[in-house]
């Protein structure tokens, strides 16, 4: 499966933390990445959905993490038993602590998935991510993604983490821009 086709203007509406939030692609930065809302949260992407700035949606005042190269939580194109790795290097500057995060991704396959915006054939993409940094920060991140080609993105996340707790989203709504 290739990678998605986002455009600044695509709106997702999901369900999540008992509220209905949008997913939005705000603008294009002058590198190239996406600017996005990420449910109420500015977070920065490359195309395929690699993070390269985050922010925590259960902690509203958390300041920004960055990594200089996109971290890989999608690899695409992506297709049932693909598998990969990656050692990368994060910073939170508002906290002066830094450190490197340990990615191993793996898409189990396709899955039947029913949200409230319908049901949809997904591939299930499951991501352990293992953060260690100065002062000692550690956190080990579990999450599940039910990616649908049709939409771009995701219809169904499962993220667990010591740190931020459980998030689990459903998709209600997908409002692409005009192709």
């Amino acid at each position: 499966m290739t990678a998605p086709d986002i455009r600044v203007g695509d709106v997702w509406t999901d369900r999540l933390l008992d509220d209905t939030r949008e997913f939005k692609v705000e603008s294009i930065n002058d590198d190239g990445y996406f600017v996005v809302d990420e449910w109420g949260n500015g977070i920065v992407t490359d195309q395929h959905w690699n993070l390269l700035t985050y922010r925590s949606v259960t902690f509203a005042s958390a300041p920004p993490t960055n990594w200089k190269k996109p971290l890989m939580w999608f690899k695409f194109p992506l297709f049932p038993g693909k598998a990969w790795a990656q050692s990368a290097l994060w910073e939170t500057p508002a906290y002066d602590v830094h450190g490197t995060e340990d990615v191993r991704g793996k898409v189990i396959g396709w899955e039947k998935v029913t949200v409230p915006a319908g049901t949809y054939k997904a591939l299930r993409i499951d991501i352990r991510d293992r953060i260690a940094g100065t002062g000692g920060v550690y956190d080990l991140v579990t999450l599940t993604y039910w990616y649908v080609p049709d939409v771009n993105r995701f219809v169904k996340y499962s993220y667990r983490s010591i740190y931020e707790g459980a998030v689990d989203a459903e998709m209600v709504s997908y409002k692409p821009t005009a192709r």
